[in-house]
């Protein structure tokens, strides 16, 4: 029983934490910006950059 109580509270949670937004990632939301990569685990970590260009190429 302890289990079924558990799995039906983790299914809930996960489904609490779903985006069902209507919202959605333009292009022209992404064009000339950069991202970077801060920390992992929170451990700070230097590591590449990622950027999209025109045409959506990525670099």
């Amino acid at each position: 029983m302890k289990k079924i109580v558990t799995l039906v509270a983790l299914s809930i949670i996960i489904t609490g934490c779903v985006s069902s937004g209507k919202v959605s990632v333009k292009r022209e939301q992404l064009e000339h910006h950069r991202f970077v990569l801060e920390s992992v685990n929170g451990k700070t970590v230097t590591g590449p950059e990622l950027s999209f260009g025109e045409d959506m190429t990525v670099s």
